[in-house]
């Protein structure tokens, strides 16, 4: 019989901040910059007219693996649309709760702070940026141009 042993469980006091550490040995992807509030989500998706939002993980190896993919193929393909990664872990559960967020990674296209479409990026490397890139095109195509 195997045991499952979890040597990273934080259990913190109502008082303090959660603990993001990781166990000694263990380091996180540095994911670069991530927005970590309500504040930030409104500020980044409210100014623009047209944005792309990875909902992720740091533990979610799709996630890390999908990032500099998604970031390559914005820049290069659309320029003028920006991506926001929201780490799901380092916001308010409300934030994520509210905006239908249940699986990561979760790409969403925001048009004036409103969600218009989503992808649900359970398929695996290539096939997952090609249905991404698919959806982009499909809405700015849609809506005249926007961001190509």
């Amino acid at each position: 019989m195997r045991h499952l042993v979890f040597t990273n469980t934080v259990v913190s006091r109502p008082d303090t901040e959660p603990s993001t550490s990781l166990p000694p040995g263990r380091t996180s992807p540095d994911l670069g910059d991530l927005v970590s509030s309500q504040d930030e989500f409104d500020e980044n998706v409210g100014q623009q007219s047209v944005v792309v939002v990875d909902w992720m993980a740091r533990w979610c190896r799709k996630c890390i693996y999908l990032k500099p993919k998604l970031t390559k193929m914005l820049k290069e393909e659309f320029p003028g649309i920006p991506v926001v990664f929201i780490d799901v872990n380092a916001v308010p559960g409300t934030l994520v709760y509210d905006q239908g967020i249940r699986k990561m990674p979760t790409i969403t296209i925001y048009k004036d702070g409103q969600k218009v479409r989503e992808h649900i990026a359970a398929e695996g490397g290539l096939k997952a940026v090609t249905a991404i890139r698919e959806m982009i095109k499909e809405y700015v195509d849609k809506e005249g141009g926007e961001g190509a």
